[in-house]
This record gives structure tokens, sequence and C-alpha cells, in this order.
């Protein structure tokens, strides 16, 4: 099960992964965009829905987070050198696991109208055990190699405002 609130500053997922197994949910504390192995969930954001780009926000049941920016117009390439600010929390259940997290709209780039917005949005799940499963809200025909073109729109997020191009991150190094 997969939730999504708009607060008005940020959008809230949260997502409820069952598992008929518990035990062979794939989970580590790791360093950043490195948890591909693992169970993850997240979304895609077409923020432009120009069905070309999107950003990509996944989260393991631990919390470790992965964010990339996937574009289709070069062949579906996914680069996860973009960084973005944003929270994320995730625990194993007895039925699974749990994952929230919360995106800033200053960090997610879109386009900059007032108003409604209307976005491709993707809910996705990896599941590996056997073989790698992935599970998501929108069909995807493999005979089409637009990815983005086949993703569910929707409309809202009139809060939504770009967010300043140029962000101070201060960090210590010892």
């Amino acid at each position: 099960k997969a939730y999504m609130v708009d607060t008005g500053k940020t959008l809230v997922f949260a997502f409820i992964a069952s598992d008929p197994d518990p035990s062979k949910i794939r989970a580590f504390l790791r360093d950043r965009d490195s948890a591909y192995s693992d169970d993850f969930i997240g979304v895609m954001l077409d923020t432009y829905n120009d069905e070309r780009r999107a950003l990509e926000f996944f989260v393991n049941p631990l919390g470790v987070q992965m964010d990339l920016i996937r574009d289709d117009s070069n062949g579906g390439n996914e680069d996860d050198s973009w960084d973005a600010i944003w929270d994320s929390a995730g625990r194993i259940t007895d039925t699974g696991f749990v994952v929230e997290f919360e995106i800033p709209y200053n960090e997610i780039q879109m386009a900059n109208n007032d108003g409604d917005k209307t976005w491709g949005i993707v809910f996705f799940r990896s599941y590996p055990r056997d073989t790698r499963k992935q599970i998501q809200n929108t069909p995807n025909d493999r005979n089409n190699g637009c990815y983005l073109c086949q993703i569910d729109k929707f409309t809202g997020f009139a809060n939504a405002e770009r967010g300043m191009d140029l962000e101070i991150t201060p960090s210590v190094t010892i």
C-alpha cells in the first residue's frame, strides 16, 4: 500500500510493504545511493509532465536513501550523482516493512507555473528474492521504449513552488 499527502510545503509518502516471509527481506545499513540490491520502495516524479525526465526517490526497509534522475530521452539512463535533502525512516515488521519519507518542494525541480500541476507519478517496489520482481501502480509495456510515457498522471500540488538552484549545506569532515 502506498500513501501520498501534499502538506503544502512537502510531499509525504508512506508505504506498507507486506511480505509472506519477512525473514527474506534484504536490508542493510549502507551508504546513500548504494542499497540497490536490497528490498526498496519509492516514487518516480515526472514533475514537468514532459515524459522525458523524472526524479526518483527510493528507500530501503531501514531508511537508507537513494535518489536519482532518470532520463528517458537518453535511453532510460539513471544518474545517482544528484542528491536532494529529504527525510526518510523505515523498519522491518512481523508482516513485512514500513517506510515513510518526506520531500520538501524546494528540493523538487518543476515547471514554474501557478495553480494545479499535473505530474506523472510511479509508486514502486523492488522485491528481490530468487528473481527480482518490480511492483508498481502502472502497467509497463516492454515493447514501448518510453517508460515515462506510460505512467499515471496526478493533478494537484497547487502550493508547490520551485526552490532556489543554490543550496549551502554545511558539513564537517574529521
